[in-house]
């Protein structure tokens, strides 16, 4: 169970944000929508409709779970739609405040099956591509190059797979999901500073693209991967701006949660601390904007006066 970090929190009521805690302009980021590339690669499968199962030999856990989960093009999944649900009649009763609350609490699980599907796809089309492989002897890019565009993003595709795998374990043991703000503070308390890293590392990932682009041969390869079908016309930025929009989105997603969850429960209780935690999180990440270009600046800087220092001897 998550302990409260001080008494205080416990009186907090939405929409107010914990003290000292200062709330991120959603247009610093954006947010993944329906319509982001998380949508990008999904295969027509729906929540009812899914014969995909564990076992397949062309499957895994994670697939699975996103191709249960992440929905299709009509939409995302409902939680009063899922088979745990339906056949259990969950949803037969509930207030409407009480369907909002687990719709809102389900889509956290279903948001996250898309950011790790479009994830996959980052990684699978671009990342692996023959443009960016470091290793071939006639390579178009250096390993630091490779570094520069795509940053920690394997770190934060497997931090994103064990957090879906998480939830949808959750989801399965208790379809309720009562204490899903319990592994959303867990993993934004221990496992998503990759998230830190990674906007950190942003400046050099603009530079990276530019340097891409100003480069016919290079951009020419970066267009052919674009243009293929399963990209849905979006480029490759659309598709490395997600993770910086995927925190946003779960502060965003845990508020939602909040807004529905009765006050005197420990499923509130849970959800102040995530809030908070995130909101901590996403602070940490607009501090770090701009810190690598500024480091960058002053490396230089000391190194012309070193050349100075150097020409004067």
């Amino acid at each position: 169970m998550v302990q409260a970090r001080s008494n205080s929190m416990t009186s907090w009521s939405a929409p107010k944000i914990p003290n000292g805690v200062q709330l991120i302009d959603v247009k610093t980021y954006g947010f993944d929508s329906p319509d982001s590339p998380a949508s990008v690669g999904v295969n027509s499968y729906t929540c009812q409709k899914t014969n995909t199962g564990p076992g397949d030999e062309s499957g895994n856990e994670t697939r699975y779970a996103t191709q249960r989960l992440a929905g299709g093009p009509v939409g995302r999944c409902q939680w009063a739609d899922m088979p745990e649900v339906a056949k259990r009649g969950l949803a037969r009763d509930l207030t409407p405040d009480q369907r909002s609350l687990q719709e809102a609490r389900f889509e956290i699980i279903t948001t996250e099956a898309s950011f790790n599907k479009s994830l996959t796809f980052l990684i699978e089309t671009f990342y692996k591509a023959a443009l960016f492989d470091t290793s071939d002897p006639n390579a178009l890019i250096t390993p630091l190059d490779k570094s520069h565009l795509f940053s920690n993003i394997q770190d934060i595709h497997a931090t994103s797979t064990q957090l879906l795998l998480d939830l949808d374990q959750h989801f399965q043991e208790d379809p309720i999901m009562k204490n899903i703000c319990d592994i959303i503070f867990e993993y934004s308390e221990t496992k998503l500073s990759y998230y830190i890293t990674y906007v950190r590392n942003q400046s050099y990932q603009v530079k990276m693209l530019e340097k891409i682009r100003s480069q016919p041969k290079l951009d020419e390869e970066l267009q052919r991967l674009q243009r293929m079908p399963a990209c849905n016309g979006l480029d490759l930025n659309s598709f490395l701006i997600l993770p910086m929009q995927r925190i946003v989105r779960l502060r965003l997603l845990v508020t939602a949660v909040l807004k529905y969850t009765p006050k005197s429960s420990h499923a509130y209780r849970s959800g102040l601390l995530a809030l908070a935690s995130l909101e901590k999180l996403i602070s940490e990440c607009n501090a770090q904007t701009g810190y690598m270009e500024k480091k960058e600046r002053l490396l230089t800087l000391s190194n012309q006066l070193e050349f100075q220092n150097t020409m004067r001897q």
